[in-house]
């Protein structure tokens, strides 16, 4: 039973990245078709709507983990996944960008929900398998960039372009469906998901480890004020914060990127995302565990930091089909900054907050969501539009790169500080 809990947690995961993965190859095709505007324009579109999404997360990541620590993880998984059902279907009929807005509005509260997935995880784990099982929870972020992609770039493909191979029949559905088949599609699967987890997943969170709700905790502010007697902690969250703005870099602009840089089709970008999530699903699932058993978090952490480093200082350059290629299996690795993060943020708070830091934790993410398309899309339009001093559409990943060397110190100074107190704790005892 333990065991299908889990696996529940983790198709919540692969179904809050598919939310993103889906939308990616076709998003600049369905904005020019409801905006008109060329590939500069749609991007601040695009930004926008990561934006209301993020701001949604931001506020209701608190919030939805807070509640679970009250009311347990199982209503409040169900009640979000039912949502994000529904709403895949409205974003799939929204005929104006007015109710894309809307649909993203509700997509980013209902999948505020990835800090309660990560709290199941710490709730059926103990100190020394938590990474392990957080890993995997985490490689379902990677398998819906392998299944959210894949089926946005081949649904949408077919959507638009109804190959002869098909038939008759089959041409007239996706024809009809044309480029919101994927939405459809993510419906479905949500819906699958909500009819699973009734029927198999319990409630994960004993009775004596629940505590009183409070709106102190609850709200992102709140809940980060609430913590400020751990020691270090904050240099960690600053960690996670700065790296989520540079992570940011690939839901903000990497469609956009791939068609100005080598001209990819749909096809072509959800085959990369593909690739992509391939990587994180297979670094996350297979070397987290034997990686942090060999160096522990704080050295796959940084790790993880080295290879997203490179990953970003490639991309940046690149102009040519194998530069980018190249640079997708670096950006694979670098994934393992995540798991590596929540397993020391789970490991800074008892039984009763997991929760809680883990709401805080997809805060940080939230506001990264909210400071980096906008950083990052008007970075990529700036030097992607008609009065661009030089066409350069990499500078995102620049930054992203700098971002990055920020990181270092403070993930140095965090870990030394981390050790200091445990040699304190030790002598003490």
């Amino acid at each position: 039973m333990r065991s299908r809990m889990i696996w529940f947690a983790f198709f919540v995961v692969v179904i809050d990245a598919m939310g993103i993965g889906l939308l990616m190859p076709v998003l600049p095709d369905i904005l020019e078709e409801l905006t008109g505007g060329d590939i500069s324009q749609t991007a601040q579109v695009a930004m926008a709507l990561t934006v209301v999404y993020a701001g949604m997360q931001f506020l209701f990541g608190p919030l939805i983990g807070s509640l679970s620590d009250r009311f347990g993880r199982r209503p409040v998984l169900l009640l979000s996944i039912g949502a994000l059902g529904l709403d895949y279907i409205l974003l799939a009929i929204a005929p104006t960008v007015f109710l894309l807005f809307i649909g993203r509005i509700i997509a980013g509260i209902a999948g505020a929900t990835q800090s309660t997935a990560v709290a199941v995880a710490a709730d059926l784990s103990d100190g020394e398998n938590r990474a392990k099982t957080m890993g995997l929870v985490f490689a379902g972020f990677g398998l819906g960039f392998i299944i959210g992609p894949a089926l946005g770039g081949l649904l949408g493909w077919l959507g638009t372009e109804q190959p002869a191979f098909l038939g008759p029949q089959l041409q007239a559905f996706f024809g009809q469906l044309g480029n919101r088949a994927p939405m459809y599609m993510a419906a479905l699967l949500s819906l699958a998901n909500f009819a699973f987890g009734f029927f198999v997943f319990k409630e994960s969170l004993p009775l004596k480890n629940r505590r009183p709700f409070s709106l102190l905790r609850a709200n992102p502010l709140g809940a980060i004020l609430s913590i400020r007697h751990l020691r270090g902690i904050f240099l960690l969250l600053a960690v996670i914060f700065l790296f989520g703005v540079a992570q940011v870099v690939y839901p903000a602009v990497w469609s956009f990127f791939a068609r100005a840089a080598v001209g990819w089709n749909v096809g072509q970008v959800g085959l990369s995302l593909t690739i992509v999530g391939i990587g994180f699903f297979v670094v996350q699932a297979v070397l987290v565990g034997p990686l942090t058993k060999r160096f522990g978090e704080g050295g796959v952490l940084m790790i993880g930091l080295g290879f997203n480093l490179i990953a970003f200082t490639v991309l940046t350059f690149a102009r040519q089909d194998w530069l980018i290629w190249a640079g997708i299996p670096i950006s694979a690795l670098g994934i393992l900054v995540g798991p590596a993060a929540s397993a020391l943020l789970s490991k800074s708070v008892d039984e009763t907050r997991q929760g809680e830091v883990q709401g805080i934790s997809a805060s940080l993410n939230a506001i990264a969501f909210l400071i980096g398309p906008i950083i990052l899309t008007n970075t990529f339009s700036f030097y992607t539009g008609s009065d661009a001093p030089v066409f350069w559409p990499g500078a995102p990943f620049g930054i992203a790169a700098l971002i990055v060397v920020v990181c270092i110190p403070l993930m140095i100074l965090f870990l030394r500080g981390r050790q200091a107190s445990s040699a304190v704790e030790e002598h003490a005892a």
